[in-house]
This record gives structure tokens, sequence and C-alpha cells, in this order.
């Protein structure tokens, strides 16, 4: 599981003496233990990495917030980038807008009367944590 990488890899960072990384995947292996221990509660015992995928795809997307911020303001982005890289490492590799396309056309024509909805629900469940949301939504609108 990736809680479980993460773990090792924070052990490797503290091994290393690599204590920005160690700061960032601290950070993430907390808030992962926050979402089980929540699921657990809510009676859901197994948390499944699609869950701990959103973690870090939040925690990408403020990070990819602030280099906007900084970029904006001419300040340096090299620690943003540095953070960026550490929870990109922890994604599935994204489709390309090409393969997002050849998806969302099979999913389309696998429905009878498809609608916005049904067409991202499907493609969350088949491909979740692999594409842009914002693409995938500009790409059903054109085939509806």
């Amino acid at each position: 599981m990736l809680i479980d990488k993460i773990q090792s890899d924070m052990k490797d960072a503290m091994r290393g003496k690599d204590s920005f990384r160690l700061g960032k995947l601290r950070m993430l292996y907390s808030r992962m233990q926050e979402v089980s221990k929540n699921a657990t509660l809510a009676g859901n015992p197994i948390t499944t990495d699609a869950e701990f995928f959103r973690v870090v795809e939040k925690f990408l997307k403020e990070s990819n917030d602030l280099r906007k911020i900084l970029v904006d303001n001419n300040r340096d982005t090299s620690e943003v980038d540095a953070e960026i890289a550490i929870y990109q490492s922890y994604l599935p590799k994204q489709m390309t807008e090409d393969d997002l396309k050849v998806v969302i056309a099979a999913i389309v024509d696998s429905m009878e009367s498809p609608s916005m909805g049904d067409v991202m629900k499907t493609l969350k469940e088949q491909h979740g944590g692999t594409y842009d949301g914002k693409t995938a939504s500009a790409i059903v609108k054109t085939f509806l």
C-alpha cells in the first residue's frame, strides 16, 4: 500500500539525513493516518490506495497553488518545486490527453444515453487518480 511505501521512504530519509524530504513525508503520512482512522471510525476498516492518492493530490494542489503565487511575485520556487517532485512521485502515471480521449470515447460508446455525470462516474471508477479532472470534463463535453 502507498502508506507503507511512504513510511519506508521516511525511514530512508531519516537514514540519509534528508530533513526536507522527511518533513514533507511526515506531513503526508500523518494526514494519511488521519484519513485511515476516520475511515475506521466510520465503519470502513480498510483504507484503499485511491483514498491515499486523494491525500497526495490535495498536497500537490496546495503546492502548485503556492508555486503560482511565488511565480506571480517573482520569488524563488526551488523549494516548492522540490516539494512538488516529492508528491508527484507517489501518484500513478497520468494519462495523456489522447489516452483520455480514447478511454472517454469507449465509455460514451458503451452507454445508451450518456450524461456528463454518468461518464465522469464511470471514468473515476475505472481510472481514478490517473487523469486530470478538468481535462477529462472538457473532453467529455465534446463527446456529449
